[in-house]
């Protein structure tokens, strides 16, 4: 969806336009006062942007046209090919390499592990779901060079996203 698509008339620049504007009205309206508020023109905008949003993104059915198809490919794929490096303990695949082991470091800062040989379809879905789009591009147009997504270099010359 094009930024224009939106009310605001600030396209990608909203994001950091309403966190600027909202930090300085916060504290100016809470400074002082054993609570946090906000103005009436703040909390209008964000009632308005929160409704947009969900008009015109979360209501939205899903991806529309021969796009569904290719992308409902694509998961299929990418799940199958993760499930599959799972069970064959490939440890140079990128869910060992970019999912697993950064995981596994995190939790060893709190001597903890991360199990997930109890749930490998589990490991796969939270892999799946902890992706950008760009990275899922990025990911399965290079394991899967026919499905003819446009990316942007991400995972080139060996370096990890």
């Amino acid at each position: 969806m094009s930024p224009d698509a939106f009310d605001d008339g600030r396209g990608g620049a909203y994001n950091s336009w309403i966190l600027t504007h909202a930090s300085i009205d916060i504290v100016e309206h809470s400074y002082g006062k054993p609570r946090i508020e906000m103005s009436e023109d703040l909390f209008e905008e964000i009632r308005r942007a929160k409704r947009e949003n969900y008009e015109k993104i979360y209501s939205k059915g899903g991806i529309e046209g021969d796009s569904e198809v290719e992308l409902r490919e694509a998961f299929e794929k990418l799940y199958d090919r993760c499930l599959r490096d799972l069970n064959s303990g490939d440890e140079s695949s990128y869910i060992f390499k970019h999912h697993i082991s950064r995981i596994e470091q995190q939790l060893s800062y709190y001597d903890r592990t991360y199990a997930w040989q109890d749930d490998k379809d589990q490991a796969v879905v939270d892999y799946i779901a902890s992706m950008t789009d760009g990275y899922f591009c990025e990911l399965t147009s290079k394991l899967f060079p026919g499905l003819g997504f446009r990316t942007v270099p991400i995972l080139t010359n060996g370096s990890s996203y």
